[in-house]
């Protein structure tokens, strides 16, 4: 029976990223179109705030992805298949300088990132419920 790496279990994580970033752009688009229906007052301070989100939720569903592909890639390779990545990075100026780090100080890294996805998307979805619940209270009044 193969062992499962730290990566490929943390990939699995990180592919749920992707839900996340399908709910922040659903969120986004409802706060869009709540935008054009000229909100008042306290509801479109509420909408715009999450409206804002967006591209901060977009940001962290970019870079989990990305730690995704690259952790399932690192899954299969060999033991310095990390200190390889890293030297790529820093080749492909996407990183300044290599540092070593642990498989579980990267893995750790990478579900922070995620874990800042999921609070993203609260401080997305929350304002936007509350815009569109002061919505209808109004026009149900």
């Amino acid at each position: 029976m193969k062992s499962v790496s730290e990566y490929e279990v943390a990939a699995g994580f990180l592919d749920s990223g992707r839900v996340l970033a399908n709910a922040a752009h659903a969120a986004g688009a409802v706060a869009a179109i709540a935008c054009l229906s000229r909100p008042h007052g306290l509801e479109r301070l509420a909408i715009v705030a999450s409206l804002l989100c967006w591209p901060v939720s977009c940001y962290f569903a970019l870079r989990v992805a990305i730690d995704a592909s690259l952790f399932r890639a690192l899954a299969g390779d060999s033991e310095d298949g990390a200190s390889h990545l890293d030297e790529l990075l820093v080749r492909m100026r996407l990183r300044r300088r290599v540092v070593e780090r642990s498989p579980m100080d990267r893995v750790n890294g990478a579900l922070r990132l995620w874990r800042c996805q999921i609070v993203m998307l609260a401080l997305q979805i929350s304002p936007l419920i509350l815009g569109l619940a002061m919505r209808l209270s109004v026009s149900g009044d």
